[in-house]
């Protein structure tokens, strides 16, 4: 369910949130939303999984983004570690 709910923007789980009496998730973020949602999930079985392009999309950026960050994170360690050999 949580995939299903995370796959939807976050106006559109408003949305979905302001058709029940569930109150002070205006200023949630998506992520609080999602939690929101999951622990009234009786309110949003209804939601199914948004098989929209630009999601996908989305999701392969932000794998690639993290593979980048990692990459970039291992050779700074590396850097650190060789400095670190050199002054031994």
């Amino acid at each position: 369910m949580e995939a299903i709910l995370k796959s939807h923007s976050l106006a559109t789980l408003k949305k979905e949130i302001s058709k029940t009496n569930l109150k002070k998730y205006s200023k949630m973020k998506k992520a609080e939303v999602v939690e929101l949602m999951l622990k009234h999930k009786e309110k949003f079985g209804h939601i199914k999984f948004n098989s929209d392009k630009k999601f996908e999309l989305k999701v392969k950026e932000d794998k690639k983004r993290q593979k980048k960050n990692f990459e970039r994170a291992m050779k700074q360690v590396q850097k650190e570690n060789r400095g670190y050999a050199n002054q031994l």
